[in-house]
């Protein structure tokens, strides 16, 4: 029965139709995504391991800071103040790579 009326329907199978063809552009964005990430969750992991345990002490705390960062969910607040130094001052090479990123 659900077969028929897709086939009455030609309206919403034409809809089905370019929601199956966006599927592979979808995933190939989100493949490209996830590698760029992971390639910045290792430079973030060797570059701040030492400054900023807590969010990039292991490559895993790494990959969700920068989902975090990427996301826009308060990471200024939390990720941000972490790389700064004890007289207020964020290093120049912390700015690069996080501007780089976003």
């Amino acid at each position: 029965r659900v077969v028929r009326i897709f086939r009455w329907l030609t309206s919403l199978r034409q809809i089905l139709h370019a929601l199956v063809a966006a599927i592979i552009p979808v995933l190939n964005s989100f493949v490209v995504l996830l590698v760029v990430t992971c390639i910045y969750a290792v430079l973030a992991t060797e570059m701040f391991a030492t400054i900023s345990k807590q969010y990039f002490g292991s490559f895993s705390e790494s990959l969700l800071t920068m989902f975090q960062i990427a996301t826009g969910d308060a990471w200024a607040s939390s990720v941000g103040r972490s790389l700064v130094d004890d007289n207020g001052n964020m290093h120049g090479w912390a700015i690069i790579f996080l501007v780089s990123y976003v």
